[in-house]
């Protein structure tokens, strides 16, 4: 059972006397909701590197061929893969203080969004063990977050008047009706992470059911008697 700080307490009887006159008594409820996740929206980087430039977009148009065909399989959508840039420039190495010309680097970025997010696992398979690919700003969100919220809002009113009527009783004053209430912007919280054949593990893509965590603030205003 969750515990109101004795200075949080005071603060509001003091409040309670000082407001005599207008007798409103104003308390935040709050409520975390977790949520599963049922899609994921995730950027791709693709990358090729060859001796001449016509040779690094050879490579890089086979790349993104082959990685088109991948989200076909996995049930996404040309209409649901954005394009965000696609560049070409010298490639150079570091040797020491030294720059050595590389050839050649060719890049595409692209912006994908995974509506069956149990297929995730397969593409950062896909993606992990390729040197050319590399996932990351990856964002699991969840058709069902309206619903959730609203059913949150009613809860964390609810928590506010709870806390209200709490502390009214301490100041030996009745507990009216609902003058005003205001939800509180809180942003939600993903898991964010970026996966590549440098850094992919397993364990990154067997973590079971992803969640989306909100919290809902609601400030509110009663009236006391």
């Amino acid at each position: 059972m969750k515990t109101i700080p004795l200075a949080f307490i005071l603060a509001c009887l003091l409040a309670i006397t000082a407001n005599a006159a207008d007798r409103s008594i104003t308390t935040i409820g709050n409520v975390r909701i977790e949520i599963p996740a049922d899609k994921v929206k995730v950027r791709v980087s693709i990358q090729a590197v060859d001796p001449t430039l016509d040779g690094s977009n050879a490579k890089l148009d086979a790349l993104v061929d082959e990685f088109f065909k991948k989200a076909k399989s996995l049930g996404i959508r040309k209409n649901e893969i954005v394009l965000n840039s696609r560049m070409a420039e010298k490639e150079w190495v570091r040797d020491g203080r030294r720059r050595i010309d590389n050839g050649f680097s060719s890049a595409i970025s692209l912006t994908l969004t995974l509506n069956d997010v149990s297929k995730f696992p397969e593409l950062a398979t896909y993606a992990g063990l390729r040197e050319e690919l590399s996932l990351w700003g990856t964002k699991y969100t969840s058709s069902k977050e309206g619903e959730a919220r609203k059913k949150a809002i009613t809860g964390a009113l609810k928590a506010a008047r709870d806390k209200a009527e709490l502390l009214a009783k301490a100041g030996n004053a009745t507990l009216g009706q609902l003058i005003s209430a205001e939800e509180m912007d809180v942003e939600p919280k993903s898991r964010y992470g970026s996966i590549s054949s440098n850094n992919f593990t397993q364990m990154e893509i067997s973590e079971g059911v992803q969640s989306v965590e909100f919290s809902v603030r609601v400030t509110a205003t009663f009236e006391l008697k």
